[in-house]
């Protein structure tokens, strides 16, 4: 087992991309300007690349390469978009987004703080496939 950090500078609209196959992400509040991204597990058979503001971590293709378990956890800004596919575990994201998508076959989802086209929204419950519960921040 290993752990792989890599740290990147992005500007004014960052966003992130990440796929899992097995293990968690989560997603919380970092520093303005940097996304780190920290993969626990087996980190050497994911690619981790920067496209403009966009951080994309992403599983290598290949069998073998895809039936070890490693959890992520990314640091970003407040503000950045994020989108989350998991095939088997949990997505946390505890970072108020400026946009969110989400999807887990088998894991729970927890999102805390989205900013919507019509303000600012907190989630009071875990979000568990699907939203249980939602008030004005």
């Amino acid at each position: 087992m290993t752990t792989r950090h890599e740290r990147f500078t992005i500007g004014e609209h960052p966003r992130i991309e990440v796929t899992n196959t097995s293990g968690d992400i989560a997603v919380v509040e970092g520093d303005e300007g940097v996304i780190d991204v920290t993969i626990d597990g087996s980190g050497e058979n994911y690619t981790v690349e920067q496209v403009g503001d966009t951080v994309v971590v992403r599983p290598e293709r290949g069998f073998l390469k895809r039936i070890f378990s490693s959890d992520i956890v990314i640091r970003v800004p407040a503000g950045t978009e994020v989108e989350a596919k998991n095939a088997s575990g949990d997505v946390s994201v505890e970072v108020n987004a400026s946009g969110l998508q989400i999807a887990t076959a088998s894991g729970d989802i927890r999102a805390r703080r989205i900013d919507w086209l019509f303000g600012q929204w907190e989630a009071i419950d875990d979000w568990i496939a699907s939203v249980k519960s939602l008030q004005p921040a």
